[in-house]
């Protein structure tokens, strides 16, 4: 039975071991994005936009124009106001409360 303990904690230890070493490190290059252009001849102006990442972030976060509804819209842009304010609200009475104790 004492070998057997041996033994179990022998394993366990090993274990222990080979979970804590390190991982191989893959160097694999990855493709550079192009930089997206946008342009409109008529304005004549032109936006390059160099950013690792924002084929992805277009492909898959943005949403078209008119995706959302325009009562969608007009309503989170009013919530987000409120919550604003009621932060620096809160932020003003916190500091105006300091600087009257000092």
């Amino acid at each position: 039975m004492k070998l057997f303990k041996k033994d179990l904690l022998l394993i366990c230890a090993a274990c222990f071991l080979w979970a804590c070493g390190s991982s191989q490190i893959n160097n694999k290059q990855t493709p550079k994005e192009a930089p997206v252009v946008i342009a409109n001849d008529s304005l004549e102006y032109e936006i390059i936009i160099i950013d690792i990442g924002f084929t992805a972030f277009l492909a898959t976060v943005a949403k078209p124009k008119g995706f959302e509804a325009e009562a969608f819209i007009k309503f989170s842009d009013t919530k987000q106001n409120y919550n604003r304010n009621r932060f620096f609200h809160l932020l003003y009475s916190l500091l105006s409360l300091l600087l009257s104790i000092f």
